[in-house]
């Protein structure tokens, strides 16, 4: 099925912002990843859903999807990152390289919650990579483990307090 045929359902989905109507149009954007750079993708569906999404309220959180993570800490471009408000690991093999390759992409402009809790490697230079990306200037949460919190360097730690951002432990 085209884009263009889609595009309907992608203008319902878009209109009405919940949960499910985000992950619904995960499946879409991935399923057209291939055309976001010709055609109508890029000149009619990728505008209107940017237009739309960024005013969808921000208690809609749009977590990105376990396979955009798992591509991007392969060092892989994955522009569907460009929508996501939130990043949430769950049940991911995460490696040091791998977070810092995810919180190097420079389509994170979006992103205000970081949730670390089930990360399985969460060390400073992870934070550190992630503290200085700027298109992350819009964090607003992260949570990490207690553990994880207790072993950073001081001034990392500081760092983190001296922002205007929620820290969580658990």
């Amino acid at each position: 099925m085209s884009i263009e045929i889609q595009f309907g359902q992608l203008r319902s989905l878009v209109l009405s912002p919940s949960f499910s109507n985000w992950r619904m149009l995960c499946g879409v954007l991935d399923r057209y990843e291939d055309q976001w750079g010709r055609g109508e993708m890029a000149e009619s569906v990728l505008p209107y859903l940017r237009h739309h999404i960024e005013r969808w309220p921000t208690s809609v959180r749009r977590y990105a999807t376990h396979t955009w993570l798992h591509r991007a800490m392969l060092g892989r471009e994955v522009k569907q990152l460009e929508f996501a408000t939130a990043i949430h690991f769950v049940g991911h093999q995460t490696t040091t390289k791998g977070l810092e390759l995810l919180f190097q992409a420079t389509n994170l402009e979006r992103v205000t919650h970081v949730d670390m809790r089930k990360a399985e490697v969460c060390d400073a230079s992870v934070l550190r990579t992630l503290l200085d990306n700027p298109v992350i200037a819009r964090l607003e949460s992260l949570t990490l483990r207690s553990a994880t919190l207790r072993r950073l360097p001081q001034s990392i730690r500081h760092e983190l307090a001296s922002r205007e951002l929620t820290l969580g432990t658990a």
